[in-house]
């Protein structure tokens, strides 16, 4: 097939991993595309063109210049006004490939190549003709809800009131109308392209969820809608052009502001989650710029089902590699890709697990009996109870519920730790399994029970999933995890784990009770517990990681604001930071 790609790269402008892993039944060809390969979220500058500019070249912001002309007042910002001399498009012209561009942030048309070159926002094409196969997207009007009072007064003296009164009358599926007939257009101009000029590699950059999310941040129902627009599109070009390898990629993530985005001179909107910038700007934003972006990639000899963040640096090299193009001498080379996160429960850092290994009863949170004792008040076991206890590790959970049940059997993927939990606990039976698939009989177990084991599973619905097929009916399922102490401090919980642990996932009590509700529980009761003044020194001391890496989380919190201090009850005695850690225990049943 002539129009089959080697590489199709769909560039989703302000694609938010959070919003795509809560919602990802709903968004099928998204879904399918994260279980064939590896995904997650892609760190980095929350600017748009530092982030483009340093795919299209490898280079980070300030080599390329872009991060300069953004902040300049220059106004449109080129790539004749790069610092970079050579671009993604010539590395692949030079290795006999043809490129193929459906819009882009910034980009001007290559000075030579085959293939073809659109770039919506500044009427430029390459090669001449191909100008009579496209429509300016930019002609539809914008779907923008605004109120009159917002147009014509200082942002200081606008009403509140009357922002609300607009926001909650305007007709959001104007919005999603407006995602539609764009994403029609542009697949109409594709076709006409690609048979006129058929590529190996092809852009393809879908804009509107960016627009989308900063107007609707508050309404997921509307985002949902868009979104589903965007996953129809995926499902398009793959079941159209059949490429061989496919990277969803985006430039960053979209956050409510006044959620999780602490973000100066602002007006909040009590009830709708928006807010009006008190800034020269001439709109009002209900959501902003967040540095995680998303990212899924699929194809030959690449893991399936496999959660993993990256770098922004990283994206570049993974094109080329993913089409045999040497990365150039002078940039960064092929850096360690689309590693495993660090799982005990199936596929994972066995290295560093079997440096934790002996380390793991040292932690003080783990020697804390208090929250041992409150986890295993809530499993309410019973002396004819069978019990599974998923990522066992050193086995404390299954050694607390042994004397008050009939059985108990601990798995866990790491022998390292099961070395430990059957020196500690020889009453107790301990296998090596993968959570994610048990090998045990339907309906063998009255209880299961996983204590921070959870966060390092890739795939959770399929380990819930399993671990419901195993319960019998009526069984309990009871999880204990660490999750932020406040919504406030989100961000930076996300942050710090993202050195410790890439591709770890950050829980809340919503998306544990969530979590268990899509899984087919009901009766689901979270349970908070908080231990306080845990230290720094001997949580990090047990990581395995490298020392810099351990000294930048630190960094983290010292440099965390009043209120992140406030918020953990943080203290510095002497080298070491003191801080109250929150866990919540979650309780269900299967019916």
């Amino acid at each position: 097939m002539e129009n089959k790609l080697k590489l199709l790269i769909f560039a989703v402008d302000g694609a938010t991993p959070r919003f795509i892993d809560e919602h990802r039944m709903e968004l099928p060809h998204f879904n399918a595309l994260i279980n064939e390969g590896t995904r997650g979220g892609v760190t980095g500058p929350p600017f748009s063109c530092d982030r483009w500019f340093t795919y299209y070249t490898g280079l980070r912001p300030e080599q390329h210049g872009m991060e300069a002309l953004r902040l300049s007042t220059s106004g449109r910002i080129t790539l004749t006004d790069s610092k970079a001399q050579k671009f993604l498009w010539d590395y692949i012209a030079k290795a006999g490939l043809r490129f193929g561009m459906l819009g882009g942030l910034g980009c001007e048309p290559p000075a030579k190549g085959d293939g073809f070159w659109v770039n919506f926002y500044y009427d430029l094409f390459y090669p001449e003709n191909v100008q009579q196969f496209c429509t300016n997207l930019w002609l539809t009007g914008f779907p923008y809800p605004i109120c009159e009072e917002m147009g014509t007064k200082p942002w200081d003296m606008v009403s509140p009131e009357e922002v609300i009164k607009t926001l909650r009358q305007y007709n959001w599926n104007i919005l999603v109308d407006w995602v539609k007939q764009r994403q029609q257009q542009q697949l109409k101009m594709l076709n006409n392209l690609m048979a006129r000029w058929p590529v190996d590699v092809l852009w393809y950059y879908a804009f509107e969820l960016d627009w989308c999310q900063h107007l609707a941040a508050h309404r997921p129902d509307t985002l949902i809608a868009c979104y589903r627009i965007i996953d129809e599109t995926l499902g398009y070009l793959r079941a159209n052009y059949l490429p061989d390898v496919t990277l969803v990629i985006s430039d960053h993530g979209v956050t409510p502001i006044g959620l999780d985005i602490p973000y100066p001179k602002l007006k909040p909107l009590p009830g709708v989650g928006a807010c009006v910038p008190l800034e020269n700007k001439n709109t009002f934003w209900t959501g902003e710029h967040h540095s995680d972006s998303f990212y899924a990639l699929s194809g030959p000899g690449v893991p399936g089902g496999v959660r993993s963040d990256i770098d922004f640096i990283q994206v570049f090299p993974l094109l080329l590699d993913r089409l045999g193009i040497a990365v150039p001498a002078g940039l960064p080379g092929k850096l360690p890709l689309l590693q495993p996160p660090m799982t005990r429960g199936g596929h994972g850092d066995c290295h560093l697990w079997k440096v934790r290994a002996p380390l793991y009863s040292q932690l003080q949170w783990v020697q804390q009996e208090d929250l041992l004792v409150f986890m295993v008040d809530h499993c309410g076991a019973t002396k004819k109870d069978r019990v599974l206890d998923l990522g066992t590790g050193t086995g404390a959970v299954a050694r607390a519920l042994a004397p008050h049940v009939s059985y108990v059997l601990g798995v866990d993927s790491e022998p390292a730790m099961l070395e430990q939990a059957k020196s500690a606990c020889p009453n107790v039976e301990f296998r090596v399994m993968d959570v994610q698939q048990l090998d045990l009989p339907d309906c063998s177990f009255d209880l299961v029970t996983a204590r921070m084991v959870l966060h390092h599973v890739a795939d959770l619905s399929h380990a819930l999933s399993e671990a419901r097929r195993v319960l019998t009916n009526g069984g309990r399922i009871v999880i204990c995890e660490g999750v932020p102490p406040s919504p406030r401090v989100l961000k930076q919980y996300e942050e710090i784990f993202a050195l410790k642990e890439p591709g770890r996932h950050i829980f809340t009590e919503e998306t544990l009770i969530k979590l268990l509700n899509e899984a087919g529980f009901v009766n689901i009761s979270p349970h908070s517990y908080i231990v306080p003044q845990i230290s720094m020194k001997n949580w990090l001391s047990a990581s395995g990681l490298p020392a810099e890496v351990c000294s930048q989380i630190a960094d983290l919190h010292r440099k965390a604001g009043t209120d992140f201090w406030n918020i953990y009850n943080m203290k510095e005695v002497g080298d070491d930071l003191l801080m109250d850690w929150k866990f919540v225990v979650v309780t269900g049943i299967r019916q």
